[in-house]
């Protein structure tokens, strides 16, 4: 027979109070139902919860907190504090949000008292435990997100993020979607208010490092055991390849960043606009200015040419030399050249630059798969500039190999004049389309304006208002955790940005929209665009 003692009824309150959460020792002021169901409907409106619900499907037992509403109350924290912490969201979840807000949330009329320790760890534990699903759910290999682990088993998980497993890429996938959305959809709300029907701008796409709690691997006193960072993902950021490590980054995400909020094509932005919030790794991508297609050229342009600027760090880039600029200088007659513009559906038509009544490079290649036979002599001006730039001699000769390929081995441009290049066609390498030559003068033109407003806009995401490069504003380990709390932080940047160009750029003569009753649907979610200045008013 034990002789053990019960336990002790409730549990000892000393211990309770000295555990985290601490409610608040002041009065919080309580956040209006217009900021909570303005979020609410944002996440609605994004389409996120019907992915996520999907993956998690039924699960036995309690239901606990929804999801939803710590997402919301995470973004009514970015919006109230400028934090992303689950800390702040829980506190303003339980003492902040009205009764009303509570119940549409799912979160319950009643509060946890603050009077009571043992209620308010349980109701913040419920809240924790619904951000751990979420993150538990995305990530591509569940591991201890709060242990420090051998490097081994870190390299292990951190190649996880970039195999070829079908699992792994369907998550990665999928998590990838989920913030695309979140960071989209006030740009998509803006468009369909008509904030944005005079934009005639560039989009910009810049990475920028995002902080993490993390350092270097150690070697253990106790064990000599070499033990990895807690962010087993995080890597250091180097400029552009200049100068030593300057931080702890998050992990890079598979898609380009967030560029300006305000900056979004003329046409086809939801399709050729597919950006997330991505941080810098150890291995930058480069970040060339981007449009609607990449600079495609001929494929038997010389490597001296082809290869000019890999390799150059960022001074090269930034003042490029003599020798540079003649090279991209050079790089010219072996572009493609536009044949048609994009269409309804995206797609765009170019030409070989040796085809045409008049070619830009002469090619044995060419004129052999064509049948087109040598050029007659003709007399030339040598006085006159266009006629001996026009003449073939003047042009540059592709040299293709000896012997050349069969024709069905060679790429379609050579053995058919044009090519027709549609959306997706690129794969991963669509991130990098652009309209203009990288670093011809017409691209740094464009890129010297499109870069200072990029970077202001990086500014004021590292403000004093909301700061995504403190990481005290972004605890939670782990690259989900973290992902996801950068997302919701340019969410709501997105949409402060937004809501104040409007403000500077609406004419003060035009009337405001009515403020009708919105209500959020329970049932269903609802996708039609804001009209007006208005912002949703409160929940009934």
């Amino acid at each position: 027979m034990s002789t053990a003692k019960p336990r002790a009824w409730p549990p000892r309150t000393t211990r309770a109070r000295a555990t985290r959460p601490r409610p608040p020792t002041k009065p919080t002021a309580q956040i209006p139902d217009a900021v909570t169901s303005h979020y609410t409907r944002l996440l609605d409106d994004s389409g996120i919860m019907p992915l996520i619900d999907a993956e998690l499907g039924p699960r036995p037992g309690p239901a606990g907190v929804p999801i939803r509403a710590v997402l919301v109350a995470l973004m009514v924290s970015i919006h109230h504090s400028g934090k992303a912490t689950l800390a702040e969201a829980w506190r303003l979840a339980a003492f902040a949000l009205s009764a009303t807000a509570r119940e549409h949330l799912g979160l319950g009329a009643d509060r946890p008292s603050a009077d009571d320790p043992h209620a308010c760890l349980a109701d913040n534990r419920r809240f924790y435990r619904a951000f751990d699903r979420l993150t538990s759910l995305l990530d591509v290999v569940r591991h201890d997100r709060r242990t420090r682990l051998p490097q081994h088993q870190a390299d292990l998980l951190a190649t996880a993020w970039q195999d070829t497993d079908p699992d792994h890429t369907r998550k990665r996938e999928l998590l990838q979607d989920i913030i695309t959305a979140l960071v989209l959809t006030p740009v998509r709300w803006a468009k369909g208010r008509g904030y944005l029907r005079h934009f005639r701008g560039d989009v910009g796409i810049d990475t920028t490092a995002t902080p993490v709690f993390a350092r270097p691997p150690h070697v253990r006193r106790s064990t000599g055991e070499l033990i990895a960072s807690t962010e087993i993902t995080a890597g250091w950021h180097h400029s552009a390849g200049n100068g030593p490590p300057s931080t702890a980054t998050a992990p890079p995400s598979p898609s380009p960043p967030a560029p300006a909020p305000c900056s979004v094509p003329s046409r086809n932005w939801h399709s050729a606009w597919s950006s997330t919030p991505r941080t810098n790794a150890s291995a930058p991508t480069p970040s060339p200015l981007c449009a609607h297609w990449p600079s495609s050229a001929c494929p038997l342009m010389p490597a001296r040419l082809a290869q000019a600027t890999t390799g150059l760090d960022d001074t090269a880039i930034r003042t490029p030399s003599d020798e540079l600029t003649a090279l991209i200088a050079a790089r010219e007659p072996y572009l493609l050249r536009l044949k048609q513009s994009a269409n309804t559906g995206g797609s765009i038509r170019f030409q070989c630059p040796a085809a045409g009544t008049s070619p830009s490079v002469t090619c044995p290649r060419f004129d052999r798969l064509h049948q087109r036979g040598p050029i007659r002599a003709t007399a030339v001006d040598l006085t006159d500039a266009r006629q001996r730039a026009a003449h073939v001699a003047a042009k540059p000769r592709v040299l293709p190999p000896a012997p050349d390929h069969k024709t069905r081995d060679l790429p379609k441009i050579c053995h058919q004049q044009t090519i027709t290049l549609h959306p997706g066609d690129l794969g991963h390498l669509d991130k990098f389309r652009q309209d203009l030559a990288y670093l011809s003068p017409s691209w740094r033109g464009t890129y010297s304006t499109v870069r200072a407003m990029t970077e202001g806009l990086n500014g004021r995401l590292k403000g004093h208002d909301l700061d995504l490069s403190d990481p005290k504003n972004r605890l939670a380990h782990g690259r989900v955790a973290q992902t996801i709390l950068a997302a919701l932080l340019v969410a709501v940047a997105n949409d402060h940005f937004l809501d104040q160009w409007r403000h500077t750029h609406q004419p003060p003569d035009e009337p405001d929209a009515s403020a009708e009753t919105f209500e959020i649907p329970a049932e269903h979610l609802d996708r039609s665009p804001l009209t007006g200045r208005s912002r949703p008013p409160p929940v009934p």
